[in-house]
């Protein structure tokens, strides 16, 4: 993306603790997807938030969320994707403390 604050696209994701506190941070993060996905869409689409999912569990990169979701968001795919990645970002490192 042209613009993106190249330490989102650029950290790397700590997908261990990701994975072993993976109910909890999903849990966390399942308000903020739900609310990005209807501001976007102008509904909650279920099947979107479970692709956001999938693509999380399989440590998808922001680049790789951006280029999956920049086609059905258009415009909103990078702020979604940075604010996303940030959110992960924060909740991986929250469980370490």
């Amino acid at each position: 993306p042209s613009g993106a604050p190249k330490h989102v696209f650029e950290y790397a994701v700590d997908w261990t603790t990701y994975d072993k506190f993976r109910t909890m941070i999903e849990l966390n993060l399942a308000p903020f997807i739900a609310e990005k996905v209807k501001g976007a869409l102008g509904q909650v689409e279920q099947s979107m938030i479970d692709f956001i999912f999938e693509k999380l569990t399989a440590h998808a990169s922001p680049q790789d969320m951006f280029d999956n979701l920049q086609g059905i968001l258009d415009e909103d795919a990078e702020v979604f994707v940075i604010k996303l990645y940030r959110t992960v970002i924060f909740e991986v490192e929250k469980c370490k403390l």
